[in-house]
């Protein structure tokens, strides 16, 4: 081709100001992130189980969830152990009547899935501390409750916290 043939092509020019575009853009990623860290852990009470009211002086935290209600005991959502009118079948208990077994192999279990995954990582050091959430009915004997908070403890967990609904609801 010679210089007589080829012809420039003029194209118009754009008034895009990229810096009000990153802003836009920065702004909606703040937006984003604050909405994002707002506690987004969601409890719902399974079925049959109505929860203690109370003032809640503190943020549930992701970890396992225990429910027990008049005819069964789950974990996260998952029957583990069915009740016989409100109480649990000897069959289901450990020798010293108190420790309910399927919940501790299950909780045993969870514990050391975490440990190793923190251990195989390197990271032992970040290693939280084992918590259990439990949702209880609120007409449940206290002595059932504590067949589970006496198993809860056995199984490696040193602390539990209770779900209740806000007084004013």
């Amino acid at each position: 081709m010679t210089k007589k043939n080829s012809k420039k092509i003029l194209l118009p020019d754009s008034n895009v100001n990229i810096t009000a575009l990153l802003d836009v853009l920065t702004v909606l990623l703040f937006f984003l992130i604050k909405s994002m860290s707002v506690n987004s852990l969601y409890l719902e009470p399974p079925e049959g189980i109505r929860l203690p009211a109370s003032s809640i002086k503190s943020e549930a935290e992701e970890s396992v969830r225990v429910a027990l209600s008049n005819e069964a005991l789950s974990v996260d959502g998952k029957t583990i152990v069915k009740l016989k009118s409100a109480k649990f079948m000897p069959k289901d208990l450990g020798k010293d009547g108190r420790t309910i077994i399927p919940l501790k192999k299950l909780l045993e279990k969870q514990i050391k899935k975490k440990h190793s995954f923190y251990k195989d990582v390197g990271d032992i050091e970040n290693l939280t501390t084992d918590k259990v959430i439990v949702q209880a009915d609120k007409n449940l004997p206290f002595g059932l409750i504590k067949y589970l908070l006496h198993t809860v403890v056995v199984a490696g967990y040193t602390d539990y916290q209770f779900v209740v609904i806000p007084k004013d609801k």
